[in-house]
């Protein structure tokens, strides 16, 4: 065996070349885990798939543009977007894709009657059924100065999550499933707004007829709101015969108000 500068500068050739074909397999297997997931063998995918917009001032137009990707090998049709919510808005740059061709998505968030950790999905959908979804997620800061004359939650595009749900709906647990949880979360809770299992019944009431400022609006049919008295009855005495949600967001403050944290 011969060495020598030649010997050793070969072997530290192959030991670099080693650690380069280390480092592609890494990044290859990196690359892999963080990829977006498209499905059982969708052939369309959304890029990002999960993306954070930073913050957000209220009452301002969060915007993101993604890519609608096609990764089959043939042609698809998008058939439609959906979002999570009437105030997320997309438009589509063409909705024919040849494989391998993709098109732009841009999708706005109406940040009005907002405050706090938002998130929003928007979900693709091909002629086949296949689907493809991406997670929005944008912090919403309190604008004081923001105009609000005109926003409510239960008019125009809001209105389809915020109010017609309740519609016709006379079961204390359908109306609260149907325009309370996205907030106060599953049986009261608690998620983007706090805890309200077990508050007394005339708490609830209250609450539902007259609100609680802007995180809070009054649900109650004459004040603007969906739910006429028996409805607001009935989700009142529904939430107030679960069990106590607990000490936390959902207490009562020392003022006898429960305490907001953010909206959806």
């Amino acid at each position: 065996m011969t060495t020598g500068r030649n010997g050793r500068d070969a072997g530290r050739w192959l030991l670099s070349l080693a650690t380069v074909a280390l480092a592609a397999v890494a990044g290859c297997a990196v690359a892999d885990r963080d990829a977006p997931e498209t499905g059982d063998g969708s052939p369309i995918l959304i890029q990002p798939a999960r993306l954070d917009m930073g913050e957000v001032m209220e009452g301002h137009l969060a915007e993101a543009r993604l890519l609608v990707r096609n990764v089959s090998a043939f042609p698809v049709h998008i058939a439609r977007v959906e979002a999570s919510c009437g105030c997320t808005t997309t438009t589509l740059e063409r909705r024919d894709l040849q494989p391998g061709e993709f098109a732009a998505l841009t999708v706005r968030v109406d940040t009005r009657l907002k405050r706090g950790p938002v998130r929003k999905t928007v979900t693709v959908v091909e002629a086949g059924g296949a689907r493809a979804v991406a997670t929005l997620r944008l912090s919403v800061r309190s604008n004081p100065h923001a105009a609000m004359r005109d926003a409510s939650l239960f008019a125009g595009r809001c209105a389809r999550c915020h109010a017609e749900p309740a519609r016709g709906k006379r079961d204390g647990a359908a109306i609260y499933a149907a325009v309370c949880a996205m907030c106060h979360g599953q049986r009261g809770r608690g998620a983007y707004a706090p805890a309200i299992a077990g508050l007394d019944a005339d708490v609830v009431r209250q609450t539902l007829r007259h609100g609680r400022g802007r995180a809070m609006p009054a649900f109650a049919r004459d004040a603007g709101g969906p739910l006429d008295a028996l409805q607001i009855a009935a989700v009142a005495r529904w939430l107030s015969a679960l069990p106590d949600g607990g000490p936390g967001d959902g207490a009562l403050d020392g003022s006898g108000r429960v305490g907001y944290k953010s909206a959806p």
